[in-house]
């Protein structure tokens, strides 16, 4: 027996030991096939088909996904698919080949190199394959970032615009999630649409706000949509109301924000829960310029910004920069006008995080001082309540001011926490009434705040 024909018979062997239903079993075979597979480098390779059946043969493609190795082997053994066809001779076109049953999921930086492979195999551009999902070959070569692929797919008369069913995400969709792509170009050239919607309500430029800050890339389609007469629509909004540039503020794409708003973008317009873009920028843990940008933008496109809307909270942009300490923010807003009028600093959301590390606690106290502070020379009237609500915070973190106090810095904050402590115990377990016991409890650190040397009305 010829040494090609010894092989194709260990193959077959290991073959009828698999349960083919065990995921593991398939993967020790594949194990096993890779010394093969080494061996059969340079000789004449088998005849796949006469090895294992078609299902058999899909699922350790499936299955070698991660790895490969045996992807390349049927490859270079010439082997392709043969379409599964009806009672007529008509092909099958509903059909989980291995293309769409783990590429969408397997590792990104392998996916174009694989799915080229894969689409050797499976080599019919002209049948458009789709699971139950209603996701597509073409599709998945969309997913892949594979342009030649794609153009194969388009040369045949495939819709640009074929739609996910699942999840209603187009073509365009596909591609956008993974980043700029000058597929995005050739689909658009071809007919795609940029302004459909998936099931979220989110359109390509949506996508592009979330997922890409390249604002030359995103400024090269508009042009692209200008000439092909299907401009993007800046103010269409998804399923929660938010229009592109609420996705580039939250997502803090700030070059793709600039454009829109260069693009007149409304920089007034609000979600579903009452949000502006200004209401955006400030709810955010960090200042990361995009007010400053902002309104240097509408500035130059004397553009009047809605400084005081009101959220469905209630909540002003200044007052959801105060709740955040973002000190850059409220000094922007304060310097602009922002009305103090309805102001609650004792919501300030940082006095109520609970965990978090020590440094940030020293850094929120110096941000909820200063705020105070710019505040108070604005014109608002720090009350009890706002007072209290930041000598609970200093008081619960043991941080109260340790220059006013004698002794070494680590003493001064432990004397100050301790002050307090000692001092509202005092007035628990006593015959006050709760409501009294409460009054105390604000009276001793309404005097506490007194002595940080803050002006309280």
């Amino acid at each position: 027996m010829s040494w090609y024909m010894q092989i194709v018979q260990k193959l077959l062997r290991l073959r009828e030991n698999v349960n083919w239903e065990s995921e593991e079993e398939r993967l020790e075979l594949l194990f096993k096939l890779e010394k093969y597979i080494n061996e059969w480098q340079d000789q004449s390779l088998p005849d796949i088909a006469c090895i294992f059946r078609i299902e058999e043969l899909e699922l350790l493609l499936s299955d070698s996904l991660y790895t490969a190795e045996f992807i390349e082997f049927v490859v270079r053994s010439g082997y392709t698919d043969e379409p599964k066809r009806d009672e007529d001779g008509k092909p099958l076109l509903r059909r989980t080949t291995p293309l769409l049953h783990r590429v969408p999921r397997c590792n990104y930086e392998m996916r174009p190199n694989i799915v080229r492979d894969l689409f050797k195999i499976y080599n019919r551009f002209d049948l458009n394959y789709a699971d139950d999902s209603g996701l597509t070959h073409f599709h998945v070569a969309c997913i892949a970032g594979c342009r030649d692929i794609v153009t194969e797919f388009l040369e045949v008369g495939h819709d640009p615009n074929s739609i996910w069913q699942e999840t209603g995400d187009s073509a365009l969709h596909l591609i956008l999630y993974h980043g700029p792509d000058y597929i995005t170009e050739t689909l658009l050239r071809r007919g795609a649409n940029p302004n459909l919607a998936n099931a979220e309500g989110l359109t390509s430029l949506h996508v592009i706000c979330k997922t890409i800050n390249d604002g030359a890339w995103l400024d090269m389609l508009f042009k692209l949509n200008d000439e092909l007469n299907q401009p993007f629509q800046l103010e269409v909004r998804d399923k929660l109301g938010n229009r592109p540039l609420h996705w580039a503020l939250k997502c803090n794409n700030d070059r793709i924000a600039k454009l829109l708003l260069m693009k007149s973008a409304d920089p007034n317009l609000s979600n579903a829960e009452g949000s502006t873009p200004l209401h955006v920028i400030c709810d955010k843990w960090f200042d990361a310029g995009l007010a400053k940008l902002f309104f240097e933008i509408n500035d130059r496109k004397q553009q009047t910004v809605h400084i005081n809307a009101v959220d469905n909270k209630g909540r002003t942009p200044l007052q959801l920069a105060v709740n955040n300490l973002l000190l850059g923010v409220v000094d922007l807003l304060l310097d602009r006008g922002a009305d103090l009028s309805n102001l609650t600093f004792s919501s300030a959301s940082t006095l109520t995080q609970e965990e978090k590390g020590h440094y940030f606690k020293l850094v929120s106290a110096s941000g909820i001082l200063a705020i105070a502070e710019r505040l108070v020379k604005s014109g608002y009237e720090l009350d009890r309540s706002g007072a209290l609500s930041i000598m609970k915070f200093f008081a619960k973190y043991e941080l109260l001011l340790r220059s006013a106090l004698s002794g070494s810095p680590y003493k001064k904050a432990t004397s100050s926490s301790q002050l307090i402590k000692n001092r509202l115990a005092s007035v628990t377990g006593t015959t006050h009434t709760p409501e009294e016991i409460e009054r105390l409890k604000v009276n001793i650190l309404y005097d506490l705040m007194l002595h940080s040397k803050l002006q309280i009305t």
